[in-house]
């Protein structure tokens, strides 16, 4: 009997195991089903939102900016006009792509939105047209308006936003369910894992034998794979799992350090004698992550600077290009500044004859203004090699007094100086010298490259201003020495013509005496 208890026991214990194995695989099954639901409610909603994102960049993005160009025509002019249409334009194609794209995906019909694509689309190549043309209409604003008042934007949103919205509900309500089907599933599993529990004592003491090999196991992978600071540590159970969670706080932090973006902090918590052993753990991995996204940042920040140093030089140079050496003045004390260096120069192509040298047209330091008569000839030193090889000069370490700063505590001589010719259509029109105290990366000199064109275009432009000026001037002057001429050989023919009179009257008197 007792045995018969016994078997029966066992047999219980079995089919408690088989029945938590069971639960265990449709647990597993759930878990994955639940990925599925998880992810294709997830993917829905993210649908729905883009949807709702994709609507408020029509009306953000096209919309208000159409309005925005047409109420800002009278102001920016025709040409200005028509490049922000055009960017508008692109931005619409891709915004309605992805409209229909998405619609198409949640089979709702597309009609309605390809309706307002078209008359947005229609809009803007009609205004083009009508700017493009010599007479073109002027009346964007009353136009805009009646695409306004033709679309009902408005209550399109409305409607595709309340089926997004259902969308939505229906995605979230399955997210719920599938939770709570799985809910109940883990309670019917932990509620039959008693009994095994039970059994499993029976294991414990092997267990605590292989705890300390465990440990050990974790000690060392946490080195392998987490950070290794070169330590060996209290094989305890407290102090592997301290560690373990330092390690991982410090992963936590060099992340946070990262995304705050303050590089120095996190490189600060993996010293430089331990990098070497963590190249293969995921701080090594974070610390390689956090040199290339220091380096993208300040990537990012050069090309911002060169981009906004270029729109202001721009400015600089359309503002004062009616004036060949106001421009030079303002150019140079710009670039001087702008590159924060103490010294600039500016020397333009001049032609004597049949001769041509570099004249400097205009100088700087320390944010005075030098008044300095200097000629350069071609080939000769420096700037004269420059512009014969047409390519900058980059010198980091000058002479001693090969060309000094003055300021209110002495004279110093720079670290670093940079000669750059300025071209345009492959024809150097000038050469920049500046020099400072840093060294001058290669955005800057990216930087120098790009308005040196611009103020080469610049130069050449005001330089044809000023020869059609003199060939006018020249020609004027020519004009009116022939018209005095002209004035002359009259006065001169009506003297010889009243001569030529007096002769006959003279000659026929003689006769008749």
């Amino acid at each position: 009997m007792k045995n018969l208890s016994k078997a029966n026991s066992e047999r219980l214990v079995y089919l408690a195991i088989y029945l938590v194995l069971g639960f265990i695989v449709l647990s597993s099954f759930l878990s994955f089903w639940n990925r599925y639901v998880t992810y294709a409610s997830t993917t829905t909603i993210n649908q729905t939102e883009e949807v709702s994102d994709a609507l408020n960049c029509v009306k953000t993005d096209v919309l208000a900016q159409l309005q925005l160009a047409c109420y800002g025509m009278p102001i920016n002019g025709k040409e200005e006009t028509v490049a922000e249409f055009e960017r508008i334009s692109k931005t619409r194609d891709s915004v309605s792509a992805k409209i229909s794209q998405l619609l198409e995906k949640q089979s709702y019909p597309t009609d309605e939105i390809s309706k307002v694509n078209s008359k947005i689309s229609e809009f803007i190549k009609n205004t083009l047209h009508s700017l493009k043309s010599p007479k073109g209409d002027s009346d964007l604003i009353g136009n805009f308006s009646t695409l306004q008042n033709t679309l009902e934007f408005d209550a399109l949103q409305t409607k595709i936003n309340q089926f997004e919205g259902n969308l939505k509900s229906a995605a979230a309500s399955d997210y719920e369910w599938s939770i709570l089907d799985n809910s109940i599933i883990q309670v019917i599993l932990i509620l039959l894992s008693v009994p095994i529990l039970l059994i499993a004592a029976r294991n414990l003491k092997n267990e605590i034998k292989n705890r300390k090999e465990l440990l050990k196991s974790l000690d060392e992978n946490n080195k392998r794979y987490l950070l290794n600071e070169g330590e060996t540590g209290d094989l305890h159970a407290s102090a592997v799992v301290e560690n373990s969670i330092r390690s991982f706080k410090k992963a936590f932090d060099f992340v946070d350090f990262v995304a705050r973006g303050s590089y120095h902090q996190a490189e600060g918590l993996l010293p430089p004698h331990i990098q070497e052993k963590n190249k293969s753990t995921l701080m090594g991995a974070l610390l390689n992550l956090s040199e290339k996204l220091k380096k993208s940042e300040e990537t990012e920040m050069a090309r911002k600077w060169v981009s906004e140093g270029l729109n202001q030089f721009y400015q600089i140079v359309r503002n004062n290009q009616h004036d060949l050496k106001l421009l030079a003045d303002k150019a140079t004390s710009f670039l001087s500044k702008y590159m924060e260096s103490q010294q600039a120069s500016l020397f333009l192509l001049k032609k004597e004859g049949g001769d041509e040298y570099l004249e400097l047209s205009a100088a700087f330091a320390f944010d005075r203004k030098k008044y300095v008569e200097k000629r350069v000839e071609i080939g000769v030193g420096l700037l004269g090699q420059t512009y014969l090889e047409g390519e900058a000069v980059l010198i980091t370490e000058l002479p001693n007094k090969y060309t000094s700063i003055t300021s209110g505590l002495g004279d110093a001589t720079p670290t670093c100086l940079l000669i750059i010719p300025f071209a345009y259509n492959e024809k150097i029109e000038a050469v920049f010298e500046i020099a400072g105290f840093k060294k001058y990366l290669s955005h800057q000199i990216e930087f120098l490259k790009k308005a040196g064109e611009f103020l080469a275009s610049a130069i050449r432009g005001a330089s044809d201003t000023i020869e059609m000026q003199r060939i006018l001037q020249q020609s004027i002057e020519q004009s009116e020495i022939l018209k005095a001429q002209e004035e002359e050989l009259r006065q001169n023919m009506e003297e010889l013509e009243a001569t030529n009179e007096a002769i006959r009257r003279k000659e026929l008197e003689a006769t008749r005496n």
